[in-house]
Formats: C-alpha cells, sequence, structure tokens
C-alpha cells in the first residue's frame, strides 16, 4: 500500500504527482509494484513486503545500483531509477520510471515473424549485457556466483525432502552428472540479469523491446543462466533464435553451453519447490512439483527410447 509517508518522499522528486492516482500492477515474492500517474511520466513504486529480509525476490538496492551502472550503454533499461529509504535507512521503496509496455509471451507465440524478431531482439540484449566489463563499480554491486556451490546444492538439499522416490532419485543422477561432467567453476564469469522471463521483457505492439525489468536477482556468474531463462520462457526453438543472435553479435559460447543451459533450466521448478510452499497459499509449490515431474518423466521417456 502507498503510504502517506512514501508519497511525501516521493514528491520531493516529482512535485506534479497524482497522488490519489495509483495502481496495483503487480506482485512478486518479494515485492508489490504500484503505478504511479504524474504529468510528465509515470513511476513504478515497488514495495518490499519484507524490508528486513531483501534478498527474498531479488534485491531491490541492488537493482537500482545495477542499472544505474548499465545506463547508457543501448540496453533498454529504465533512465530513473531510484530507493527511498526512512530517517534509520530503512527501504522503503524502489522506483522507475513506467515502462508503457506488454509482457513478451502473448507475442512469442503468435506467427513466424514475430518470434524471430523477439529473438533476434533478446539475443541482442544478452550479447551486450553479457559483455559489459566487470568495472569495479559493478563488482562492488552484483555478488560474483558459482552456481553449483552457492545456489544449487542448497536447492537440491532443500527441495528432496518435498519430492516422490522418483523425482528425488532422477534429481540425484542429474546431479551427479552435472558435477562430474559440466560443473560451473571452469566458465567464464559475466554479468547476468539472473532472472530473465517473458514478463520481465516488455514490448510494444509491433514486438520492439522497449524495457527489460527487474534486476534484482543480477549476479555475475555463468552466462548459460540467462539462456535458460529464455528456454523457461519461450522453448527451446525459441531458444535456438536467440542463440544465433547472441553469437553473431559477439558472444563465443563453449562446448558445454547447452548442456549447462539445459541443466540450469531443469532446475528451475525448484525454486518453487523449496520455497514455493510459504506463497500464494501454496500453488507455487504445487506448480513447482508438476514442472519437475514433467521434467522426470520426458526424461524417462528419452532413455525408454535410446
Amino acid at each position: 500500500m502507498i503510504s502517506p509517508t512514501l508519497i511525501q518522499e516521493l514528491s520531493k522528486f516529482d512535485t506534479q504527482l497524482t497522488i490519489d492516482d495509483h495502481n496495483k500492477i503487480g506482485e512478486g515474492w518479494g515485492s508489490v509494484a504500484y503505478r504511479m500517474k504524474s504529468v510528465a511520466n509515470d513511476w513504478v513504486v515497488r514495495i518490499p513486503k519484507y524490508p528486513d529480509a531483501p534478498y527474498v525476490g531479488g534485491d531491490l538496492r541492488r537493482e537500482a545500483s545495477i542499472v544505474r551502472n548499465i545506463q547508457g550503454l543501448n540496453l533498454p533499461v529504465s533512465d530513473e531509477i531510484f530507493v527511498i529509504e526512512d530517517n534509520s535507512g530503512r527501504l522503503i521503496a524502489a522506483v522507475h520510471k513506467y515502462i508503457d509496455g506488454s509482457p513478451s509471451n502473448g507475442f512469442a507465440i503468435h506467427g513466424r515473424d514475430n518470434r524471430s524478431k523477439l529473438a533476434h531482439q533478446i539475443g541482442c540484449f544478452l550479447s551486450t549485457l553479457h559483455q559489459i566489463p566487470l568495472t569495479p563499480e559493478l563488482e562492488n554491486a552484483v555478488p560474483f556466483i558459482d552456481l553449483w556451490t552457492d545456489r544449487y546444492v542448497d536447492l537440491i538439499e532443500r527441495s528432496l525432502p518435498k519430492l516422490s522416490l522418483r523425482s528425488r532419485d532422477w534429481l540425484r543422477e542429474v546431479s551427479k552428472e552435472f558435477q562430474r561432467e559440466l560443473n560451473s567453476h571452469k566458465v567464464s564469469e559475466v554479468l547476468l540479469h539472473g532472472d530473465l522471463s517473458a514478463e520481465h521483457i516488455l514490448v510494444d505492439d509491433e514486438i520492439n523491446i522497449l524495457g527489460v525489468i527487474d534486476f534484482g536477482d543480477a549476479m555475475i556468474a555463468d552466462p548459460a543462466l540467462d539462456l535458460a531463462g529464455v528456454r523457461w520462457a519461450y522453448g527451446e526453438r525459441l531458444l535456438g533464435q536467440v542463440l544465433e543472435a547472441y553469437t553473431a553479435n559477439g558472444c563465443a559460447v563453449d562446448d558445454d553451453f547447452l548442456k549447462r543451459v539445459k541443466f540450469y533450466w531443469k532446475m528451475v521448478p525448484l525454486y518453487l519447490i523449496a520455497d514455493g510452499e510459504i506463497f500464494n497459499d501454496g500453488q507455487d509449490f504445487t506448480d513447482g512439483i508438476r514442472q519437475l515431474s514433467a521434467r522426470v518423466a520426458a526424461d524417462s521417456r528419452k532413455n525408454k527410447q535410446k
């Protein structure tokens, strides 16, 4: 909810705010987003649900710092973003200019030309993002993450007790294969979006990307993770088109790149399984179990066909 204190602080940045004209436009695990009207431009105000635990659902402070560091680099990000704190330094909200676009998932499934146009732009965006030099400012704003050690070990340990015997066996086997053959210790580390999805890529009616939002999970890590987000959001076929633009614009991929993309894609439901029971009345957990079961079944069918 937009509190009087927050409105007062926002008015210091924009004296032309329409104070009573705001509406809720989205909600994630960690924050609720509102659109606030103004004469010059509208604002998105994201209010943390758990201000003392910022890493739930992304770090709003980190997002503001990253976006400020990459503005002017020909990337579709907000040209104005800031955080608002109370007198004690506690985060009240993160604010950025409203981007008048629609989530790209609806466009990605209608027509070959639409998919090709979207894929090319996503590939160009990721190639630019992943080739940004890691300046001291960026390295101070963004954590270096070894995806296996820092991310998946914990996710797997917390998810295993919640799975069926069949799914547990599958997860252990897939994880052992990743450790044995692919490990993320040896890969290049670049600046990642970290939570790439169709909802975070906003387009206009002509399928032009107007903005990429929600950098709160950004990290310096294996670039294959962002491509796994593409596969998660749009499917394997569009991923191939994205990779064409990605490599054509200067990003090299190693021999195991697609294998790591596949592993990270397989692990996506674990986020819902590990923590989803406490969000959306448990529906996120149910969705995660269903999605993981589909992966288990698909691998089982492939193994039987060999």
